[in-house]
């Protein structure tokens, strides 16, 4: 929480000294696994992609997956553009998700139309998380083992994604690992609420589905009027 006073700066200061505590517990989460964990040659370093623009953003979206595709193991701390994905759709997707979500959440309606321009931009405002951090360069996630470094990482990932704090926690493919993570209740298709996080059961990022298709799929559960009632007691809470 930030105490605005009368001398310039004073707020401004404490909110930066408070995102760098944030940070350090962060980094320091991330080294103790990586300590922990030797047989994982290739780490993910996953997370919070700009912290900067993080704090800025409305609603924080984190993403959840799977394991790393190919050498994509140093994922924070910067931004990335869409045509330098290993998928044509991945950052595309995201970018469109990301809009619908904060449409809804900031009690608007998205457009269609507007997805062609937002698709391209650059991806800087969310945080990634894959749950398997152990990189085998795999093209195709085994669910079986999946759920096997879910078990054996799974303090970790709860602290890693508590230290993240989002609002919203897309899974992409991931819901039912969420839920060995954290007890989170139906509030109705596909979304779900863990304590004061929206969590929506969807698709990969790198889905072969038409953007339309998403855009249909995704608009309609966030317009119910139960998943605007949360969206409300959430952030009533912040």
């Amino acid at each position: 929480m930030v105490v605005t006073q009368s001398l310039g700066g004073i707020a401004i200061k404490q909110t930066t000294i408070t995102m760098e505590k944030k940070r350090d517990s962060y980094n320091a989460l991330m080294q103790d696994w990586k300590t922990s964990r030797p047989d994982y040659e290739e780490f993910s370093d996953d997370g919070v992609l700009v912290d900067e623009i993080w704090n800025l953003t409305s609603p924080k979206i984190l993403f959840l997956l799977k394991e790393p595709n190919s050498n994509f193991i140093n994922i924070r701390g910067k931004g990335y553009l869409p045509q330098t994905g290993n998928s044509h759709l991945f950052w595309r997707n995201i970018n469109i998700w990301q809009y619908i979500i904060a449409e809804y959440w900031n009690k608007r309606t998205p457009s269609f139309d507007e997805i062609y321009k937002i698709k391209e931009n650059e991806v800087n405002s969310i945080a990634y998380v894959n749950l398997k951090k152990c990189n085998d360069n795999n093209s195709t996630s085994v669910p079986l083992e999946i759920g096997e470094y879910v078990e054996q990482d799974k303090l970790f990932l709860q602290k890693q994604i508590e230290l993240i704090d989002p609002e919203i926690i897309v899974c992409g493919r991931t819901m039912n690992y969420f839920n060995v993570l954290f007890n989170s209740i139906k509030i109705t298709k596909n979304i779900f609420r863990y304590k004061n996080t929206l969590v929506i059961d969807f698709y990969h990022p790198a889905c072969r589905k038409a953007y339309k298709t998403t855009f249909d799929l995704l608009s309609k559960v966030m317009s119910e009027d139960i998943v605007k009632q949360n969206i409300s007691e959430i952030k009533k809470s912040l």
